[in-house]
């Protein structure tokens, strides 16, 4: 069974509804992991968390800052996984998760741009079929 981690921002509201209606849409179907951050750059290291913990689909909840750090953790932790296993016979796995959105931020400059919604069944089915969008990071 996949697993989705979610990353909540701590300053989200209703986040008890929130996963009570995630967990009605998708525990049958996924293993579901959440997360929340306390401070400014908590994202950084729940991503890491996430990713060191196999996650298959990394989902941020919340606006673009809180994004922002989840794709660094998981940034930071694939390259100190790749750095540490040169020279290795056997490296550590590293997974390479999908990193996705739930948009409950201010502006949402980001989810408007790739047309990702505030809304947990578009979601649900991006997750089921593997859909995906390539964004460059750079």
């Amino acid at each position: 069974m996949k697993k989705i981690t979610f990353i909540l921002h701590g300053k989200l509201r209703k986040k008890e509804l929130l996963k009570n209606k995630i967990n009605q849409r998708l525990s049958g179907q996924f293993e579901l992991q959440y997360f929340q951050t306390g401070a400014s750059g908590d994202g950084i290291r729940l991503a890491q968390l996430a990713v060191e913990r196999q996650t298959d689909y990394l989902i941020s909840v919340g606006g673009d800052g809180m994004l922002n750090e989840v794709v660094n953790g998981c940034m930071n932790c694939t390259a100190t996984f790749m750095l540490q296993s040169q020279g290795v016979k056997n490296p550590a796995r590293v997974s390479n998760p999908i990193i996705g959105l739930l948009p409950f931020g201010t502006g949402n400059d980001f989810s408007k741009t790739i047309g990702m919604r505030k809304d947990i069944e578009q979601l649900a089915r991006l997750s089921e079929n593997d859909q995906i969008q390539p964004v460059d990071i750079g």
